[in-house]
């Protein structure tokens, strides 16, 4: 949140939302008085005795006053992200201004340290954004933070209609926003090709949608640094004794070649990460390392999801291509070939990474992922691995890595 003084006149600015409110001096009194601590109540009694000639109905100015500022953004409130101009809103509720230390003192902030080094903060600007990082948290199993200090901080943040805006980095000076959209109920969509087939957005389908969109963007922002999100699953090889350390490889193929099957057939000296979709970032050494990602269809309809060590990474060793066969073979894949394979398993995962981006941010987005893809091709060994229904698969994979 800035602020400049032009004149009596005090100018707020959201950078989030590109937002400009230009305030008298009641409009700048009330502002100063939102502190987080102070109800709508005091702060009327306050502009009372500040402004002897105010209207004696100040308290109801002064409530839509600050439902506005909450519509636009600039203030957020303990249990709803908006206040609606209504008699419930003469509670003794405490609100806060939307000042960026405001929102460091809520303390909505997770850690998620990736493999490459990056460090990020993800923080929540609203109660529907809360919701979604505090679930976001709990699937990845993120820890809390109380500074966002030497991290590079996400705020997420729900806007009405966002239309698919989350998945492009809208960036700010500090931090970068990821917009997602507001819980609402209400809009019926339809659905089949029947005109009167309706039904309303449940809770869970928007949680999982947002989860979706908040997932899409720290992939984005991976990307930006040469990893990508593959779709497939995560396996680590670390039988005892093996003096290589982990072995990290994804089994990736078409939708339905049987991913989740494989990965839960796996013996001991395997250990499956995720079934559905895969982190890969880049070192500066130049390895490869994978973080196990969440599937987030297990939230839908209802689903109670499940958990994931997102932040335990491993170093990935191999990408093995699935296919359905009578018996088990591997065989290398030539480097085009590999680039071809990759491309599609990252396309697969990337269906909501570039939602509502115009056409040059589109081509630059796909350009970036095709050159990670190459440097990666060059890195790793890409496998073609026929899979049984009843063989050991694994050993192929064993043989290529040993």
């Amino acid at each position: 949140m800035e602020r400049s003084g032009l004149g009596r006149h005090l100018l707020l600015f959201e950078p989030c939302f590109a937002a400009i409110i230009r305030l008298d001096s009641i409009g700048t009194e009330v502002w100063r008085l939102i502190d987080g601590r102070r109800s709508i109540k005091v702060i009327a009694t306050a502009i009372r005795d500040r402004f002897p000639g105010v209207d004696a109905d100040v308290a109801k100015d002064v409530r839509l006053f600050i439902a506005d500022l909450a519509k636009r953004g600039f203030v957020t409130f303990p249990n709803s992200p908006f206040l609606q101009p209504s008699a419930s809103t003469g509670s003794s509720a405490p609100i806060r201004n939307g000042k960026t230390e405001s929102i460091e003192e809520q303390g909505l902030k997770y850690a998620l340290d990736l493999a490459d080094g990056s460090r990020l903060a993800i923080a929540a600007a609203d109660a529907d954004a809360e919701r979604v990082v505090e679930r976001f948290a709990l699937a990845a199993r993120l820890a809390p933070v109380r500074t966002s200090a030497r991290r590079r901080r996400i705020l997420v943040a729900a806007v009405p209609n966002s239309d698919g805006a989350a998945g492009r980095p809208l960036r700010t000076t500090d931090p970068a926003a990821c917009l997602i959209d507001r819980f609402s109920p209400g809009p019926l969509r339809q659905v089949g090709r029947s005109r009167g087939s309706i039904r309303l957005v449940t809770e869970s389908e928007w949680l999982w949608r947002q989860l979706v969109r908040l997932s899409s963007f720290i992939g984005r922002e991976a990307q930006a640094c040469g990893g990508v999100l593959l779709h497939g699953a995560l396996a680590v090889y670390s039988p005892p004794g093996r003096t290589g350390g982990e072995a990290g490889v994804l089994l990736a193929g078409r939708s339905g070649v049987g991913k989740s099957t494989a990965s839960g057939r796996l013996p001991q000296s395997w250990r499956s990460l995720c079934d559905d979709t895969a982190l890969v970032v880049r070192r500066e050494d130049g390895s490869y390392w994978a973080h196990p990602w969440p599937t987030w269809s297990r939230f839908f309809a209802g689903g109670t999801g499940h958990g994931w060590e997102v932040q335990h990474a491993v170093p990935l060793r191999a990408v093995f291509i699935l296919e359905q066969a009578k018996r088990e073979s591997v065989q290398p894949s030539g480097p085009s070939e590999a680039v071809c394979m990759l491309s599609e398993i990252a396309r697969q995962a990337a269906r909501h990474l570039w939602r509502g981006a115009g056409p040059a941010e589109l081509a630059a987005f796909h350009r970036q992922r095709f050159d990670n893809l190459c440097g990666m091709a060059q890195a790793l060994p890409v496998h073609l691995l026929d899979v049984s229904l009843k063989g050991h698969f694994w050993r192929e994979m064993e043989r290529v890595l040993e």
